[in-house]
């Protein structure tokens, strides 16, 4: 599952590295347990009588996310698919937005003690 890559200056400092190849083999295996073609991606939304594994489009995958429809990505199907999927999700940035929010507007007076 993992190579294992080490410096030349040490041997002994190596370090564990997942293999791309290995990576990609196990989302290509859940996007398939799921029914869904994971090896590419595709330019329009299979028809609805359509049979088979559908590939996903870039917008598809925006919505697992949780991207709203009107949010624009730039730049051709696989730069788009990694603006997505390096994303923070925004369904998230939100919970988390809204929790830093309360957080920060609680005013709590602490007591500040001497240290010796």
């Amino acid at each position: 599952m993992f190579e294992t890559g080490s410096t030349s200056c040490n041997p002994s400092n190596s370090v564990q590295v997942p293999a791309a190849h290995t990576l990609a083999q196990r989302a290509r295996k859940a996007w398939a347990s799921m029914g869904v073609e994971g090896r590419s991606l595709a330019e329009v939304a299979p028809e609805a009588d359509f049979c088979g594994m559908p590939r996903l489009t870039v917008r598809m995958v925006a919505r697992l996310q949780g991207f709203p429809d009107d949010w624009q990505f730039y730049g051709r199907k696989t730069t788009a698919y990694r603006q997505v999927g390096n994303a923070f999700p925004p369904p998230v940035a939100k919970a988390v937005a809204n929790n830093l929010r309360i957080v920060l507007s609680v005013q709590k007076n602490f007591p500040v003690r001497q240290v010796a």
